[in-house]
């Protein structure tokens, strides 16, 4: 309902971005195998919502479904959960925090037939050891897969599979290689310069002053007008 978000809070501009049930409505599992929101049918949005799985495995959200939407949503996986946060198989991700703190993780987001990820922070939490861990997995399905303005840090590759490499571009990760798209793409950055906690017992990932991200966004008023707390 209105108001009831993590982004409507009051504190909003200076909480800590990170899951937080105490800042607006939360959804998480505890027990192991499948998942915390299981979406199959068309035409649904998710909005303004955390959810986290802490069961293993498990997953916060997955999606098979066509014309679907999560946007400015916290999804989270706990250091109990392996796997995936996410599987989006069609739909569009936008404006959202996907954190794999899963102390085996393997993927943050799995985009399948025809989905699509704009203005997003997938992360790994810096202290967690680098385990093959993949930030956005391309599974193609008769579709194609688009990246564009996302922040991948902390896994051991930023991306695996074959994404739409005209319109995936403008992305920024902490390794030296294997973003997709070809245009705008920002290597090697330090992680902690680009967020104010990035650690998993101090996560806090509103981007920190002078922090490379700023400004090298490819500019899209469709999907990114308004960042995940609502500014603009």
């Amino acid at each position: 309902a209105a108001g009831q978000s993590f982004r409507d809070n009051a504190n909003a501009q200076t909480n800590a971005l990170k899951y937080d049930a105490s800042n607006g409505v939360a959804v998480r599992k505890t027990t192991s195998y499948g998942q915390t929101i299981l979406i199959s049918i068309a035409y649904v949005t998710l909005s303004g919502l955390q959810v986290k799985a802490d069961g293993s495995p498990s997953m916060a959200v997955q999606a098979s479904s066509a014309n679907l939407t999560v946007t400015n949503c916290i999804l989270m996986s706990s250091p109990a959960a392996t796997g995936k946060v996410a599987i989006l198989s069609g739909g569009t991700l936008t404006n959202s925090l996907v954190i794999n703190d899963g102390t085996n993780a393997s993927y943050g987001v799995d985009l399948q037939s025809s989905a699509y990820a704009y203005n997003c922070t997938i992360v790994r939490p810096s202290d967690r050891a680098i385990s093959t861990s993949v930030g956005i997995k391309a599974t193609f399905g008769g579709g194609v897969q688009i990246v564009k303005n996302c922040a991948v840090f902390g896994f051991s590759s930023p991306a695996s599979g074959t994404f739409d490499a005209t319109n995936s571009k403008n992305n920024c990760t902490d390794l030296a290689s294997g973003l997709p798209g070809t245009t705008g793409n920002l290597y090697s950055k330090t992680y902690a310069n680009q967020f104010v906690g990035t650690t998993s017992s101090a996560m806090d990932f509103r981007i920190k002053a002078g922090a490379d991200l700023i400004s090298a966004g490819y500019t899209d008023a469709t999907n990114g007008a308004n960042d995940i707390l609502g500014t603009p």
